[in-house]
């Protein structure tokens, strides 16, 4: 995004930039005006990626190295693009604690940033995900009910399970089906999925699992926090026989 409202072009894709079209986004606080010199937001004005990683870092660090959180970099894949580049290191490198992915608009890839020095996550339900199995499955693999459009969720802990996973989706809780179920040294994880027909338009939803100690966990965490389900189907994906 802050590539494509950059006015010229950017030596390094990292780097945002200090002449842009004037654009209003969304906050918890309301909307804001984004300033056209996008490197007067960050220390000393700077463009550069990594004053902007550590900047858009709050959290403090809590894993002994005594210092705090950072995103180490991003790396945008594209296919098996990574695994031949320097851009396999969020897939390998041990020195990050947790990577966080994400699609990239307009391509049929997807982007990491991964966080050093970050605070262990002890949250249940640590991952949480729409896609459009078109894009990720081959059509012998499908239920053959164009019911494309999957959630799907991940509960892990060492100490309870999740009795039953719902997702809360169209003014609905729809009951999840456990797909995998399995036990380690390190906890017991779980994943569970449900699948409906595409959307043709941006929907909220959210998780929520009944626990074994009958509490409930949600994702997002926050109680006025929903995800959406903003997608495109990329043509070149597609195939012909889906309609």
């Amino acid at each position: 995004w802050d590539y494509d409202t950059c006015i010229g072009s950017l030596s390094n894709r990292h780097d945002t930039c200090d002449n842009a079209t004037d654009e209003t986004i969304w906050s918890k606080d309301g909307n804001i005006n984004i300033p056209t010199n996008r490197c007067s937001l960050f220390n000393g004005g700077s463009c550069g990626g990594g004053i902007r990683r550590t900047a858009l870092s709050v959290e403090d660090g809590d894993n002994g190295k005594d210092e705090d959180a950072s995103f180490a970099y991003e790396a945008v894949c594209g296919g098996n693009s990574c695994f031949s580049s320097s851009h396999c290191e969020p897939i390998f490198k041990a020195l990050e604690d947790y990577v966080g992915y994400g699609f990239v608009e307009g391509m049929n890839g997807v982007t990491g940033v991964p966080v050093q020095a970050a605070p262990e996550i002890t949250y249940e339900l640590p991952i949480g995900a729409h896609y459009d199995d078109r894009m990720k499955t081959k059509p012998i693999d499908r239920d053959g009910m164009e019911m494309h459009f999957t959630f799907i969720l991940q509960y892990f802990h060492n100490n309870t399970v999740a009795s039953a996973c719902y997702v809360l989706y169209e003014d609905t809780y729809t009951k999840m089906d456990l797909i995998l179920d399995d036990s380690s040294t390190t906890g017991r994880s779980q994943f569970y999925r449900s699948k409906f027909y595409p959307p043709d338009n941006c929907r909220p939803y959210k998780f929520i699992c009944k626990k074994s100690d009958g509490l409930f966990v949600t994702l997002p965490e926050e109680d006025t926090y929903f995800f959406g389900t903003q997608m495109m189907e990329w043509q070149h994906t597609l195939d012909p026989n889906d309609g």
